[in-house]
């Protein structure tokens, strides 16, 4: 779980494929873009264009070894921002 330090809102690391706006109409589709996440971090292996989107792949292999090589303990996580751009071909 990540903690904010202000709130003391957690947020998870977990699994998930999809983290789309969706109050945003997908243009391949018709349909909202897709979204299994709402501000958690998703953890995967790499990046694609699924149904339109982009997309995480690998997601729930990748967090099962997160969480063997944590031993599914605790940490400290500093984020930074990041300057430059991910592409799918990442």
């Amino acid at each position: 779980m990540i903690l904010d330090n202000a709130t003391d809102a957690g947020d998870e690391i977990h699994n998930g494929d999809f983290f789309g706006d969706t109050t945003k109409m997908n243009p391949a589709t018709g349909k909202p873009y897709i979204s299994n996440v709402t501000g958690c971090t998703v953890i995967g292996q790499g990046f694609q264009i699924l149904e339109g989107q982009f997309a995480l792949l690998n997601s729930l292999v990748a967090l099962g070894q997160f969480n063997t090589l944590m031993n599914k303990q605790p940490f400290l996580l500093e984020v930074r921002p990041y300057g430059g751009t991910v592409s799918p071909d990442a």
